[in-house]
């Protein structure tokens, strides 16, 4: 009895493998004037995402007024979804945008197109609309554009010195 049950459990596994198996299988033509076969033909698009034409953003010397603004543009994103959420991130204590050097922080706003305002550091916005193609260059592929921002004020605040940061940009599928 035991030996029966299991001859039809295994019967049963070889019927559902044949099944499944039969279900991708190519189609051999018949002998005749003519013949016909076919094939399947399937692939798997994983998530995948890149961003690319990300741009620095050199101020230069302070001239004692105004503060610093300036647009990077084109910036592609990528996705197989179509779609992505951004989070930037900078480089100060809590993840906080800003240059750093001797005489203290100078901190700076990101905003990034399609997003209402200026980004929060770390938090993740909306779904917005990524490139069909990797290059950014199919037909009505939308690129993205980063500001960044040093007020006047926040240049009085600190004194003579270098100052650095960085943004980094992380997107993810959605």
């Amino acid at each position: 009895m035991i030996n029966a049950k299991r001859w039809s459990n295994g019967l049963a596994v070889v019927l559902l493998c044949g099944v499944s198996s039969a279900a991708f299988a190519a189609i051999q033509g018949d002998k005749g004037s003519t013949s016909t076969g076919s094939a399947t033909v399937s692939a798997n698009v994983p998530t995948k995402i890149q961003i690319t034409n990300v741009q620095d953003f050199i101020f230069g010397e302070w001239s004692g007024e105004g503060g610093f603004s300036s647009t990077a543009s084109n910036i592609c994103v990528w996705s197989t979804s179509h779609q992505y959420a951004l989070t930037a991130s900078g480089s100060l204590t809590d993840n906080a945008f800003g240059m750093t050097g001797v005489g203290g922080d100078i901190p700076f706003t990101v905003e990034w197109s399609g997003v209402t305002g200026t980004l929060s550091p770390g938090v993740a916005t909306p779904i917005l609309a990524a490139a069909k193609s990797a290059a950014c260059n199919a037909n009505g592929d939308p690129t993205a554009s980063m500001t960044v921002t040093v007020t006047e004020a926040a240049m009085q605040e600190v004194t003579i010195g270098q100052y650095s940061g960085t943004v980094t940009l992380t997107v993810a599928t959605e």
